[in-house]
């Protein structure tokens, strides 16, 4: 009979600070969004995630989200005009939509602040709609072009973050760059 007892006993320990250290764990579902940015436009990105692998020194999740764009002014100086009058200009409107997997690499897994490094590649749809206007050298007219486009790829993207626990919640901020998209994006881990 005492052997029952010190067995159930101990069980009832074990099993009570195991649940104490899976409550530090960082949920698996979580939303981030922060402001993206190329070298024509700025508009905000959304991203919710689905972590399969967590809270280890090699972690992978699902992503999906997207980008939008208010309309906007734009103008790029590409041959250096001295005039002062850029050789690209007009205005437009961006959006994106994603769905992808990262990759992250962290020394300090479980600890308060965690930086990582990431890596992620994405299937994306872009839709682009607006009108430019460009030259092709100082002297020339400007040639106005109007109209949208849609494309879809695979890109392939970087990046830094820093993960940080604070009263039993996770937040990261992570700055990530695909091509010329660069983002910088706040999340935080959500309990169901």
């Amino acid at each position: 009979m005492r052997s029952v007892v010190v067995s159930l006993s101990l069980a009832l320990t074990l099993s009570s600070s195991l649940a104490a250290q899976d409550s530090t764990k960082t949920p698996r579902f979580a939303l981030a969004a922060g402001p993206s940015w190329d070298f024509l436009l700025t508009g905000v990105r959304v991203r919710a995630e689905h972590h399969l692998i967590r809270d280890r020194w090699f972690g992978v999740r699902l992503e999906a989200g997207g980008l939008w764009t208010p309309t906007q002014y734009f103008e790029r100086n590409l041959f250096g005009d001295v005039r002062g009058v850029p050789s690209y200009w007009g205005w437009g409107q961006a959006v994106d939509f994603r769905v992808g997997a990262a990759a992250m690499l962290s020394p300090l897994p479980r600890g308060r602040f965690s930086p990582y490094v990431i890596g992620s590649l994405a299937a994306v749809q872009r839709w682009w709609s607006g009108v430019t206007y460009a030259r092709r050298s100082s002297n020339d007219p400007v040639q106005p072009v109007a109209g949208s486009s849609t494309r879809g790829e695979v890109v392939g993207g970087v990046g830094l973050g820093i993960q940080a626990r604070f009263g039993g919640r996770a937040f990261r901020l992570e700055l990530r760059r695909e091509g010329v998209q660069q983002d910088l994006t706040l999340g935080t881990a959500l309990r169901f």
